[in-house]
């Protein structure tokens, strides 16, 4: 999920999606949807996909990407203690 204002600021189409919504902090916003192509790079490795991804004008203060169309591509292990650092490998269904 992503800001509202990037959907006109990255150039694309919205997808309507009358009725969909979002509570957070217990309050109802409004979402859309559009097709993008997504990016996950570490500056060795970089993963290039295209996915239909939520937009909302909820105050939200960080990108929640979720499992249709992103984390159910990826192999991720997330390591705490000392190292705190997440290992992510695309899989066998990613595009």
């Amino acid at each position: 999920m992503f800001p509202d204002r990037l959907v006109a600021a990255l150039g694309l189409n919205p997808i309507p999606a009358p009725g969909q919504k979002i509570v957070w902090r217990g309050v109802s916003y409004a979402m859309s949807y559009a097709r993008a192509h997504l990016v996950l790079a570490d500056g060795i490795e970089e993963f290039r996909w295209d996915a239909i991804v939520g937009f909302t004008v909820a105050p939200i203060p960080y990108i929640v990407l979720g499992h249709s169309g992103c984390l159910e591509l990826f192999n991720v292990t997330f390591f705490g203690g000392n190292d705190l650092f997440t290992e992510v490998q695309k899989n066998k269904i990613f595009p």
